[in-house]
């Protein structure tokens, strides 16, 4: 019996100095820093951070049990990974009884930290490990984080055996204004601004043009659903109800709303805006202005514009996240208009967050009406928000519209080519592409140089000189001016003539490329041409004929040459032949090509009547070579003279001593009155 309370006893004593002398870690303070993380897109990075301690109080912890480590935390990390898997940037008092060792399995990666010395009684310690986001998690599945386990392979009590922290990757908010729809028979077509990378139709049918932020090709009566999503596939839902058609008969309003932002009072709100003065309504809110404020339990809202017949509705989604910060856009779009006082600026319309803070580049923000006001000739804007001293900036880049008077100018001729002492007919056209009117233009034509004739007309006046005239053309209209230039015979060289068309009041956003028109002179061939009888008298009563040769000389082939020989005063024309063709009266002809060294001729036979007046008979050739210029313009051998010859003997009157062929002298004849003082 005694040894029975003897061995109690001594197990009772051994089992308190064993619990007495126990150590005792606890493990805690989980914490993943920031919250939410930012995306891999957004270089994500954070800071795991845990505690342990010491709380037995009696001796201390060893550090080596059965030839290895006596305690390790194993922190197992999901969706992140340590910054260059590199253990030297792990920081914390802990380090100074433990070393961490990064492991990599197959599924997964761990930081262990094994006991290095012994601990004593009452201490403690914590770790902070740096991290990269490696992967994204939502809202829905936090995944991005950690689960640490303690293990202790002698006699330590062990409190808390584990320690977590999840969070989820918060990209950052999508930007999205969409409006601005027009429609024809063929279907409707609606543009959008966003910062987002890709944008999709995901309900309907549409052909989205990410460069030109359009989305085209939609059947009417067809209802779609626009996603902007970014790189951190965050995204934002428009969705627009397809016109069931398209009458002409009222004017389709011109609607564009941006994303829904956080307000206060539980409450979002849209900014909206439209151009045509159609009746807004909303199937849930207040409008006042161009804003729409929403109560948060509204999930959607639909907004309606309506000029008549003609409506549009855009249906929006309400932000997801009020509560955490950085988690909704701080600022919504809602479009870019030309200003409405033809200055030549465009105006941003946008809404801010409370507490919101905008930036830009560029421009003047009034923060009162909403609007960024910018010279479109000064090129696209960035505007920065922050939604908050903590959140990011969020930046979107704006490009500038056409908010000035596009004058094009095209100067045109159907010639090819000019002809010295001719003339070259141009037409002017001038064309305002808008967006704005033009109401100063100046549109000019100068004489070119060594031209000294020109008339110019238009359809509601007329000129003769340089075109020099003040005009004004809406957005776009155009009016076309003809122009008229004499060339004089001795002009050589290129003809270069230029228009211009300039509204010093709107500086034209792009240059004119066709003001200028450049003529070269007509192409070089020598045309010679010879008209004779082979005789130098004639015969009343008697025919003459006559050879006509029509050469080229070059350097190049002559086309459309016109060939005429009228007969002279008093003479008929019987005959002609030549070119492959004949005829009575007068010869009237065109060789349709003559090449180098060709020649064409013609045989022309003239009747003489007996009661022909005259001395001497003249027959001359006209030769025109409309395109081609004849460097010796002058034709000597295109006439032929010849002179009477009364008695037929074959010597001209005018050199005939005895015209009638009597044997008495003419000058006896006239002294002596002779014959009656007739020397026929």
């Amino acid at each position: 019996m005694k040894k029975n309370i003897v061995f109690i006893v001594l197990m009772i004593t051994l089992f308190s100095n064993s619990v007495i002398s126990q150590s005792s870690i606890s493990f805690g303070g989980g914490r993943l820093v920031p919250s939410p993380l930012a995306t891999v897109e957004d270089g994500g990075t954070g800071v795991i951070s845990f505690e342990w301690a010491e709380v037995g109080g009696a001796n201390p912890t060893k550090h080596i049990v059965f030839g290895k480590p006596n305690v390790t935390f194993s922190i197992q990390l999901s969706y992140v990974d340590l910054v260059d898997q590199d253990v030297n940037l792990i920081t914390g008092s802990g380090l100074e009884w433990f070393t961490p060792v990064y492991e990599v399995f197959t599924d997964y990666v761990k930081v262990v930290f094994y006991q290095n010395k012994e601990i004593p009684a009452d201490s403690g310690g914590d770790f902070m490990i740096p991290f990269n986001v490696i992967k994204n998690s939502s809202r829905d599945k936090p995944l991005n984080g950690f689960i640490g386990n303690i293990q202790a392979r002698g006699d330590v009590l062990i409190l808390g055996d584990h320690v977590e922290a999840y969070d989820y990757t918060l990209c950052k908010p999508v930007l999205l204004s969409l409006g601005d729809m027009t429609c024809d028979a063929s279907g409707y077509t609606i543009d959008f601004i966003t910062d987002a990378t890709d944008v999709a139709v995901v309900e309907g049918v549409g052909v989205v043009d990410l460069v030109n932020s359009t989305i085209t090709g939609i059947p009417l009566g067809t209802n779609i659903t626009v996603k902007a999503t970014n790189t951190g596939g965050c995204s934002t839902l428009i969705s627009v109800k397809g016109p069931l058609t398209c009458p002409d008969t009222c004017i389709q309003p011109d609607l564009v709303v941006g994303q829904p932002v956080c307000s206060d009072s539980g409450s979002y709100k849209v900014i909206l805006k439209e151009a045509t003065g159609a009746s807004l309504s909303s199937s849930v809110g207040t409008i006042v202005d161009n804003t729409l404020l929403v109560p948060l339990t509204s999930t959607q809202v639909t907004i309606t514009a309506t000029n008549g017949e003609c409506t549009q509705s855009l249906t929006l989604f309400a932000p997801i996240d009020c509560e955490t910060p950085c988690a909704e856009p701080g600022f919504s779009l809602a479009g870019v208009e030309c200003a409405t006082n033809m200055s030549g600026d465009y105006v941003v319309n946008f809404i801010l967050a409370d507490g919101a803070v905008i930036t830009t580049d560029k421009g003047v923000v009034d923060l009162t009406a909403g609007t960024i006001t910018v010279p479109s000739l000064d090129g696209a804007v960035e505007i920065t928000v922050k939604s908050g001293v903590t959140c990011d900036a969020h930046v979107i880049l704006i490009q500038a519209p056409d908010c000035v008077a596009d004058l094009d100018i095209v100067k045109s001729t159907t010639q090819t080519t000019y002809t010295p002492g001719g003339t070259v007919t141009y037409t002017i056209n001038v064309i305002n592409k808008g967006p704005l009117d033009a109401n100063n233009i100046n549109v000019s034509d100068p004489l070119p140089t060594g031209i000294i004739a020109m008339t110019w007309t238009s359809p509601s006046s007329s000129g003769t000189g340089a075109l020099n005239e003040k005009l004004s053309l809406d957005a776009g209209k155009s009016v076309s001016y003809t122009v008229v230039l004499t060339i004089p015979a001795d002009f050589r060289g290129d003809l270069t003539n230029v228009a211009n068309a300039v509204d010093p009041d709107k500086p034209d956003p792009v240059p004119c490329t066709e003001c200028e028109n450049v003529l070269p002179i007509g192409g070089i061939a020598d045309i010679t041409t010879l008209k004779t009888d082979s005789s130098e008298i004639f015969t009343r009563g008697e025919s003459i004929t006559y050879t006509i040769t029509v050469s080229n000389s070059g350097p190049v082939a002559s086309d459309n040459i016109s060939v005429k020989d009228i007969a002279p005063v008093g003479t008929i024309i019987s005959s002609w032949s030549g070119n492959g063709q004949s005829g009575t009266g007068n010869l009237v002809d065109t060789i349709t090509s003559l090449a180098v060294d060709q020649t064409v001729t013609y045989t022309v036979v003239v009747d003489v009547p007996l009661n022909y007046i005259g001395d001497t008979l003249s027959n001359v050739v006209a030769i025109v070579t409309p395109e081609t210029i004849d460097p010796t313009p002058d034709c000597v051998g295109c006439v032929d003279v010849n002179s009477i010859d009364s008695d037929g003997d074959g010597i001209p009157d005018s050199v005939d001593l005895d015209d009638d062929n009597d044997g008495i002298l003419d000058t006896v004849e006239i002294a002596t009155a002779t014959n009656g003082g007739d020397t026929d």
